[in-house]
């Protein structure tokens, strides 16, 4: 890519401008390029040390030679070392940065702040303090020469995979700015131009630091560097078409501002440590420029939101907020993103149809245990239809077969509802049904749940016992047996599988009846049921209902099988 500002090709571009390339000094991974110029040795350096001093011993190689004065040190073996004395280095340099030119102090007092032992505050404050004066002094085309290097240091290839940038990913071929001139050209005119208080505060409270700015501030720099290039592209076409990208190229750009944006707020640190909210105004300004101008009044109001004396955040905000519709800009600037953004969400989901629409977990299971409680009870309260619907899946499932055993439970929440209402019923538990209370319900003679809603043995004597009997002249044998041609009264039989359930049936209500016989008579007559604590109660409708069905048995005219085999019940 040739040129990013768009102008014409006789204009040019003054490269000296942007001051040289740096080499980079810092030891992280996060470090800034060191500045373009190094301070001469002996223009920082102290005076000479006395002559007393001794010079044969050699320095330590494991300490870097620093400028400065030198101190006389003992190790433990007595002999002398020769180690700079950082004290009256620091202060010879502070007293020679007020004259030196701003990069060069800058350059200068950074070496100190690195030198400065974590130990020495005041003369750390003393070292910022007179670092404030030079960084007053950077140029707005030295800064945007310094955050260039940054970022394209950023893009470097990582040592661990060439297609990922060191903090930053890649531009896409076919828009990165290879030349180090263009891309500080468009720094300049998207983000260092008009911000250079912002970005001297920026650069200096890093450097304080001793470290560079977080990949966060790189991302946002160089997302409005693209805002402008894909704004100059999409704007000034008979320059575009100075470049082989057109107008497609301006979209790419635009694309590569938004992802750069939105990389810059998710790498963003938490609003009690940052205010910071250019980021946010990025994302804003990229989104717009793709003309999504809900999402970038909600960028703006974000930026608002984390720093509300922040004069440029207000202003992208006021005008963003002027583009929307009465209701959501009412939501926007009364509420707050958050609400507005619920409400989008909200309409949304409206317009979807109903198999597309989010649903909270386990909603159809709920709405499906409701319609079928409601056709039991179709107007219960609903702090107590919320606690039927809270239940174990299958003790609930279990209930729902059985009414007497379901009105039981209901009767139960009911009572706890009206004694001290919802908010107390919402922590009242009920005991799990026991295998005493599944047997009630099922039938004494059942063994285990079953499948379904079946299992062997379950049920009560009926007062008609199924049969599969027929006439076998019916069956296609063409004749009746003898004894259905004589018109003998024919028995009703089971087959062999049938008659044996029916048998296990009859057999656990003979035990069941002859338990409760022998409880009465423990108790005076009483039934298990009419125990105190028992009855009212879910345990107590469920033993009910059991007693009743079983007590039932006596006056049914069908007898008890005598065993499995007898399949006709007459001995």
């Amino acid at each position: 890519m040739a040129r990013v500002d768009g102008a014409s090709a006789d204009r040019g571009v003054d490269r000296s401008r942007w001051g040289t390339q740096y080499d980079s000094d810092d030891s992280d991974d996060n470090a800034s390029p060191s500045l373009p110029a190094r301070v001469a040795p002996s223009s920082l350096v102290a005076p000479a040390a006395p002559p007393h001093a001794p010079t044969s011993s050699p320095p330590s190689s494991s300490s870097p030679p620093l400028s400065g004065g030198e101190e006389v040190i003992a190790n433990d073996d007595g002999d002398k070392l020769k180690k700079t004395d950082l004290a009256s280095g620091t202060a010879a340099i502070l007293e020679q940065a007020a004259s030196m030119p701003p990069i060069e102090a800058v350059r200068a007092l950074r070496t100190c702040i690195a030198q400065c032992p974590p130990d020495a505050k005041s003369r750390l404050l003393q070292i910022r303090k007179a670092m404030r004066v030079p960084v007053k002094n950077l140029t707005a085309e030295y800064l945007a020469g310094y955050w260039t290097d940054l970022i394209m240091n950023a893009e470097a290839p990582n040592g661990l995979s060439s297609r990922d940038g060191r903090l930053l990913k890649p531009v896409p071929q076919e828009i990165r700015m290879f030349e180090r001139d263009e891309y500080a050209h468009a720094v300049h005119a998207g983000y260092v131009r008009g911000r250079e208080k912002e970005t001297r505060e920026l650069l200096y409270a890093a450097w304080c630091r001793g470290r560079a700015p977080g990949r966060h501030v790189l991302a946002t720099v160089r997302s409005f560097a693209y805002v402008k290039l894909g704004t100059v592209f999409k704007d000034d076409m008979p320059s575009a078409a100075l470049h082989q990208g057109g107008e497609a190229a301006g979209n790419l750009a635009l694309q590569q501002a938004l992802k750069d944006a939105r990389t810059a707020v998710a790498f963003l640190p938490d609003k009690a440590n940052d205010t910071w909210p250019r980021a946010h105004v990025a994302l804003a300004t990229a989104l717009e420029a793709v003309s999504d101008t809900t999402a970038a009044a909600l960028a703006a109001r974000r930026a608002f939101e984390r720093d509300a004396d922040d004069e440029e955040a207000r202003a992208v905000l006021k005008r963003l907020a002027k583009a929307l519709p009465t209701k959501h800009r009412e939501l926007l600037l009364k509420n707050g993103a958050d609400a507005l953004e619920s409400w989008l969400e909200e309409e949304r989901q409206q317009k979807l149809p109903d198999f597309l629409r989010e649903r909270p977990k386990y909603y159809h299971y709920f709405e499906w245990m409701r319609e079928r409680l409601e056709e039991h009870y179709p107007a219960l309260p609903e702090e107590v239809m919320d606690k039927m619907l809270t239940m174990e899946a299958g003790e609930l499932d279990l209930l729902l077969c059985y009414p007497k055993a379901l009105q039981g439970q209901v009767e139960e929440y009911l009572d706890v509802y009206r004694s001290n209402g919802g908010e107390y019923l919402m922590s009242y538990q009920s005991p799990h049904l026991t295998w005493e209370e599944v047997k009630a319900m099922k039938g004494a003679g059942t063994t285990g749940l079953g499948m379904g809603y079946s299992a062997s043995g379950e049920g009560f004597v009926d007062a008609t016992r199924d049969t599969n009997h027929a006439m076998l002249g019916a069956s296609g044998d063409g004749r009746l047996t003898e004894a259905e041609r004589l018109g003998l009264p024919m028995a009703t039989e089971l087959p062999p599988d049938a008659a044996r359930d029916a048998y296990a049936v009859e057999e656990g209500t003979r035990e069941y009846m002859e338990e409760l016989e022998t409880y009465k008579a423990d108790n005076n007559g009483a039934l298990p049921s009419e125990t105190a604590g028992v009855a009212g109660t879910r345990r107590g409708a469920i033993l009910k209902a059991a007693e009743t069905a079983a007590m039932d048995v006596t006056n049914k005219p069908v007898g008890f099988l005598d065993d499995a085999d007898d399949l006709d019940g007459v001995d």
